[in-house]
Parts: structure tokens; C-alpha cells; sequence
């Protein structure tokens, strides 16, 4: 594939994107190649390659006769993804906490700031830090575990963006949790853990809501 493919199916990629964390383009909804490629003026090819990417990251679904539709997950679904994730992040800590790893704390601190750059990457930023934390403890099959749930979870933040008055600020949240950390404060860093991960839950459970299903 050319370079040039290749940057406008990932410019394609990035525009759908957008259009869904705006809310212009909602869960549930049908994605059709023709009309996307003549709203993103250009040809259907790039989008049916976006199109395909989005599927592979649980964005969407695709569709037996062409297109897609942008997924619709359930309240139950955001609820039990994130029971499994509180239970993992936690483990995480306490592990960091009992495996104290000066490069590792060095790291997590350097990805302190991430979130505010707002790069197109869906998966990057937030969920670094919490991968680089379950990677601090030594346990590979942990942070190997978390992965997908971590990319799960993110999927969910942007079929349902919260206003911007309702953002929660994972960097400052990230920041006490590493600054317990470095304390070795495990019941600290664990509480803090806990209220940032409910925190999250409790924002895509009204942002949900209100699509009144």
C-alpha cells in the first residue's frame, strides 16, 4: 500500500473519530461508506479501510451487506467491564506498592500531562498510565489482562463523551496515586485508585442515561 493510502485511511480514521466524540455521529448508528466519504470529501476506499480499523478497536460492528453501525453498549455491559477493571487496577497497586520500583515510578511520572495533549490516538494518554502501572509490579500476565478492558473502557468514553463540565480530571487523579506510590502509602493509592475508576463509571452512567435507554 502507498504512503498516500495509507495517510488517508488513517485521515479518514481520525475524522470518523472526531465525529463521534462530538456526538455527531451516535452509538447505534449506521455507517455507510458513500455518504462518510462524500461528508469527508474523499473516496470510499479510505473510509471502508477506517471502517474496518474501527471494527478491529470494538468501535463498530460491520455489517453483512457493506458499512457498519457504531456500537451501543448497555449500561449492564459499562458496569461489568468496569467491576473487572476496579478488581485488576487494584491488584495493580497493591503490587506496585509491595514491588516499589524507582524506574517504574520515574515512568509513571514522566506520563503525568499525556491527556492534555489531546493527540488522535483513541487508546493513548490515560490508558498508558494505567498500563505502565500494572506493569510496575512485575506481573506481565496483569498488564497483559488489562490491555483489552483498558481498550474496552475507552470505547465506551467515546461513543458516550461527557460535557466538559462533567470531565473528571484523570491527570491531577493520576498524580495523588503516584504520589501515594512513592510514599508507600498501598491504602491510600488503593482508595485513590478506587474513587478515580467509580469516579469514571459514574460519568459514563449519566452521559448513558440520557440517551434514555
Amino acid at each position: 500500500m502507498a504512503l498516500d493510502d495509507r495517510s488517508a485511511d488513517a485521515r479518514a480514521y481520525e475524522a470518523i473519530v472526531g465525529l463521534v466524540r462530538e456526538g455527531q455521529i451516535g452509538p447505534g448508528e449506521r455507517l455507510a461508506a458513500l455518504p462518510l466519504a462524500e461528508r469527508l470529501g474523499v473516496s470510499r476506499t479510505p473510509v471502508r479501510e477506517a471502517l474496518k480499523r474501527l471494527a478491529a478497536e470494538g468501535i463498530a460492528l460491520l455489517l453483512p451487506g457493506g458499512g457498519a453501525r457504531l456500537r451501543d453498549p448497555s449500561i449492564e455491559e459499562i458496569r461489568g467491564a468496569y467491576e473487572v477493571r476496579i478488581n485488576l487496577e487494584l491488584l495493580a497497586v497493591r503490587r506496585a506498592v509491595a514491588h516499589p520500583d524507582p524506574v517504574a515510578l520515574a515512568e509513571l511520572d514522566a506520563s503525568l500531562g499525556w491527556e492534555a495533549k489531546k493527540t488522535p490516538s483513541l487508546f493513548g494518554g490515560v490508558a498508558d498510565f494505567h498500563l505502565l502501572l500494572a506493569r510496575s509490579g512485575g506481573n506481565a500476565v496483569l498488564a497483559e489482562t488489562l490491555a483489552p478492558l483498558l481498550a474496552r473502557t475507552a470505547v465506551y468514553h467515546l461513543l458516550f463523551p461527557a460535557p466538559a463540565e462533567e470531565e473528571a480530571s484523570s491527570d491531577v487523579e493520576h498524580g495523588r496515586i503516584v504520589a501515594a506510590l512513592k510514599r508507600g502509602d498501598g491504602e491510600e493509592a488503593c482508595r485513590l485508585m478506587a474513587a478515580h475508576l467509580r469516579l469514571g463509571l459514574a460519568v459514563l452512567e449519566r452521559t448513558r442515561s440520557r440517551r434514555g435507554r
